[in-house]
């Protein structure tokens, strides 16, 4: 492997850069000259994060300045200031680090954030018994992504800690990660049904503090809430109904099973449209909404239900809702696997079939949906035949493949080529066990794969390694064992000691 890469990790590794002989070496304190406008929130995760990787070793000094161009910071280590970085036509953010110090610009205060993480990734303690001083490589960096949309899936079971939320959104969030869509399993409190939540789900205001710092840490939260099938809250091998145990004399607001909502129930469709609008209340800026609808496998099976054509009904029910969240000027996306017969896409995951007819709702459905295509399996960039049918059908797409570092990389790949929106990892129930896919994935989501097989900083090993740093230095001191990585235990079965 050939490591074009001398002087330090940078995740996701830029699409332009220079490394040039030296360090700028910082010690004592460091000036950040800033424009007046940047925001209070910026300014603050500029302090904090400095303060948390510097362990408070080098005083940030930040000076506000009305002759700051927007969106740029100069960080001075003496009298002289370096020249103002300048943006490079088609990109979206330039960093520059030499001996007079580091400028940066960025076309949003959020690529200026981008730049901001990549100078503390690159920060490397002086080797002395203590630590009173600090390294940045000498270089040149332009930069922007391939991917527009770069986001993540995250699960939040009743075993999810909100310290875990947090971990995982200063990781993606410092890793320049777009979005992060955020599906509630039974843990948020609504006030449209109780028993939509276990007892001891979170509250609006705890989730509004973890929705705050991913705002301030650059990433934008995207609430998701199941629409069609997985009404459950629960994985269907567990068996539990976060609605039904709680409350059996509600049924009639699912088909009969209990596992997708009745499309057909007229209290059915004003809860959810309660439910939509509690979340877009608690996720006011978000521009998308996750409405899942995949694996229903009960659709259209009740008395009432099966007076309709299963594709018929299904469209017009995902089209009323999507002229709900007009009124909030957001987009719905939605699995793709309903709209996909399977005895015509043998190979990929299609969940619809002749009988249940729920592709056919495609030649109806408003193009305003964006579509969310798993595609688990798909390990050869050449088989892209179901984004390129979404896409042929008027569609936006976002590919969204699993855990499997070979299966990211490919849909990495189809997305970039195919020029599309942009790509979702799915993560489910498995997070905390493939955390070290995170970094891959924004590396594809960010270049592509070939600048991957170049680096040394995506062996196996070492992507766990840089990412558990990541996380401590953001996170800061803590000797609490359970509090410590992604993990609260180390191992799952003591039968081996």
């Amino acid at each position: 492997m050939t490591d074009i890469n001398p002087n330090g990790v940078l995740h996701p590794y830029p699409r332009k850069i220079d490394w040039n002989e030296g360090y700028l070496k910082i010690k004592g304190h460091v000036s950040l000259i800033i424009p007046s406008d940047l925001s209070s929130e910026t300014v603050e995760l500029f302090l904090s994060t400095w303060e948390s990787y510097t362990q408070s070793k080098i005083k940030l000094n930040i000076i506000s300045s009305s002759n700051s161009e927007r969106n740029t910071f100069l960080l001075s280590t003496g009298i002289k200031l370096p020249a103002n970085a300048k943006l490079k036509r088609g990109y979206q953010s330039a960093l520059i680090i030499n001996r007079n110090g580091v400028s940066a610009s960025g076309n949003s205060e959020t690529t200026l954030k981008h730049c901001w993480f990549s100078i503390l990734q690159l920060l490397v303690a002086g080797r002395t018994p203590e630590v009173k001083f600090y390294l940045l490589p000498f270089l040149a960096m332009h930069d922007s992504p391939r991917l527009k949309f770069r986001s993540i899936h995250l699960c939040v079971f009743p075993e999810t800690t909100l310290g875990f939320l947090e971990k995982v959104i200063k990781l993606t969030a410092f890793m320049k990660f777009s979005h992060i869509i955020i599906e509630f399993w039974g843990t948020l409190k609504y006030e449209s049904l109780p028993e939509l939540s276990w007892p001891q789900a979170y509250t609006k205001k705890q989730i509004h503090q973890v929705l705050q710092l991913a705002r301030q840490m650059g990433i934008q939260p995207v609430p998701m809430f199941n629409h069609w099938g997985h009404a459950a809250a629960s994985r269907d091998r567990i068996g539990r109904h976060v609605v039904l145990d709680q409350n059996p004399a509600l049924e009639s607001l699912f088909e009969a099973d209990g596992w997708t909502w009745c499309l057909k129930n007229p209290t059915s469709l004003n809860l959810l449209k309660n439910i939509r609008a509690e979340l877009m209340e608690l996720f006011f800026d978000t521009d998308y909404f996750h409405l899942g609808c995949d694996e229903a496998y009960s659709h259209g099976t009740c008395p009432e239900c099966r007076k309709y054509n299963p594709g018929e009904l299904w469209a017009e029910y995902l089209n009323s809702v999507n002229n709900h969240l007009k009124t909030y000027n957001v987009r719905p996306i939605i699995w793709g696997d309903g709209l996909l017969e399977k005895s015509k896409w043998k190979g990929y995951i299609a969940s619809s079939s002749k009988g249940r007819k729920t592709h056919e709702a495609i030649n109806v459905l408003s193009t305003d949906f964006i579509i969310s295509d798993w595609q688990y399996g798909i390990h050869d960039k050449e088989k892209a035949a179901t984004v390129e049918y979404f896409m042929q059908k008027g569609f936006d797409v976002i590919t969204a493949p699993y855990s499997s570092p070979d299966n990211i990389l490919t849909m990495a790949n189809i997305a970039i080529e195919k020029n599309i929106m942009g790509m979702l990892l799915t993560t489910w129930n498995t997070l905390p066990l493939t955390m070290k896919v995170l970094p891959l994935t924004i590396g594809a989501m960010w270049n592509g794969t070939e600048i991957i097989h170049k680096l040394t900083q995506y062996e196996d090993g070492y992507l766990t390694t840089v990412l558990s740093t990541y996380l401590r230095k953001l996170r800061g001191k803590s000797a609490d064992f359970k509090n410590a990585g992604w993990r609260s235990y180390e191992v799952t079965d003591m039968s081996n000691f």
